[in-house]
């Protein structure tokens, strides 16, 4: 189980909290307005609350290593049946399983008296108290970061002169609703698999408020004479990559949302017939989900996923390329198209992921064949990034000796890509 938990944590944190923000979001809030000629981003205040929302959802996944039972071990893909198993010693608050309320005892410090407070459900129906099973650091960890970006709103209120607002009611306020917001993640996300549920779906939402603020700058901030293809493949590159974000997250976000009512037992969006995800089967239950649904949702985004990674490292090594080899880059208008292409047909390919999960043959043909395409657009920017070094003033500095290794590494990768989208693979 530890081993599960650990890969399937890396997998996550490395994905949602590491490359993702770390490409699309510190590059493209840096990159955007300083190449386009944008005085800003063209909604600041969207801007930080894209950011300041990630902060509690990072901090709920990552302090799920806390919880009773550990963290989520279902892999980064959560498939169910697996991913609706309770962890080891948990379940919902609404549960008869869920523990009893134990008293503390005395000679509490005032600061070990908020943290009880907060593991605190409330009354269950028998009129007993019901606690979480989150650890004190897991509470803290969730209440600050939750704290913080609540007092992001609250100050950004008070720079604009709401009037019931000033700093000493935007403080309290803001401690008020970090307290409800604990309160609800603990309901919520009662074991490791339901906080990475939540966490992602959060994350999700940032992601969208990203895209929204990065498309609008794109279109509406451009410098005069910043015609669009004028701009730089960086920039261009992140307005593909934010178009992907915008159409692709949603169908992630409400797969997450169906994952984890399934996971409360509420629903049976992905629960086979007659299974309850106890390891029982119950003949009086018809539950009637698809977990091969689950599947085809997931894949949906998670294939555009791997090339909102990749762009935006194209764009950038595409500048370097040509800022280093003294050339304008060699096709710019192919690398364009090559970049929507790969964008366009990262969405028709989602089921070569699903080629063991018994799904029609002439499926498995049909989305073999449109992987393999995804290799033209490919090959159109690699040979456009040799065409650009070709004859050209190459100065082999760090950034130049990167960009080549990218280069070197996607070319490998990308001529085992087309092996492996085979059927028979």
């Amino acid at each position: 189980d530890f081993y599960n938990a650990a890969f399937s944590m890396h997998a996550s944190i490395m994905i949602f909290l590491v490359i993702i923000p770390l490409l699309v979001g510190t590059f493209g809030n840096y990159l955007i307005p300083l190449k386009i000629g944008a005085p800003d981003m063209a909604f600041p205040f969207l801007n930080g609350a894209a950011f300041w929302l990630a902060v509690p959802a990072g901090a709920l996944l990552t302090s799920s290593f806390f919880f009773n039972g550990g963290p989520a071990g279902a892999g980064w893909t959560s498939y169910p049946p697996l991913s609706t198993l309770w962890n080891p010693g948990t379940a919902p608050i609404n549960s008869q399983l869920a523990l009893e309320y134990v008293p503390p005892t005395g000679g509490q410090t005032l600061f070990q008296q908020f943290v009880t407070l907060l593991q605190l459900h409330g009354v269950r129906p028998d009129g007993t108290l019901s606690v979480s099973r989150w650890k004190p650091i897991a509470v803290v960890t969730n209440f600050a970061a939750l704290f913080l970006m609540f007092l992001y709103l609250a100050a950004y209120h008070v720079r604009l002169g709401f009037r019931p607002l000033n700093w000493v009611v935007g403080v309290a306020v803001s401690l008020v609703a970090a307290w409800g917001g604990v309160k609800a993640f603990q309901f919520l996300a009662f074991d490791g698999q339901a906080a990475w549920f939540l966490s992602i779906f959060l994350i999700g939402f940032s992601s969208i408020m990203g895209a929204v603020n990065y498309l609008t700058t794109i279109v509406k901030l451009r410098a005069p004479g910043m015609t669009f293809f004028r701009m730089p493949l960086s920039v261009w590159s992140l307005f593909v990559t934010s178009l992907i974000v915008l159409l692709a997250t949603p169908v992630l976000a409400s797969t997450l949302l169906m994952n984890l009512l399934d996971h409360h037992r509420y629903t049976t969006f992905f629960l086979p017939f007659n299974w309850l995800g106890d390891k029982v089967v119950h003949p009086e239950v018809a539950g009637g989900g698809y977990p091969i649904l689950h599947q085809h949702l997931f894949w949906f985004y998670s294939h555009p996923a791997v090339y909102i990674m990749i762009l935006p490292a194209m764009g950038m090594v595409s500048d370097v390329i040509s800022v280093f080899s003294r050339k304008p880059i060699f096709g710019y208008k192919p690398m364009i198209y090559a970049m929507a292409a790969i964008a366009f047909l990262g969405f028709i390919v989602w089921a070569h992921h699903m080629f063991q999960s018994g799904m029609n043959p002439t499926l498995g043909t049909t989305f073999a064949v449109s992987t393999m395409f995804i290799a033209v657009p490919s090959a159109i920017k690699t040979f456009n990034w040799l065409g650009t070094i070709w004859r050209g003033n190459i100065q082999f500095t760090t950034p130049m000796l990167h960009a080549l290794t990218f280069v070197a590494m996607f070319v490998v990768g990308g001529l085992s890509g087309i092996f492996m989208a085979s059927t028979a693979v």
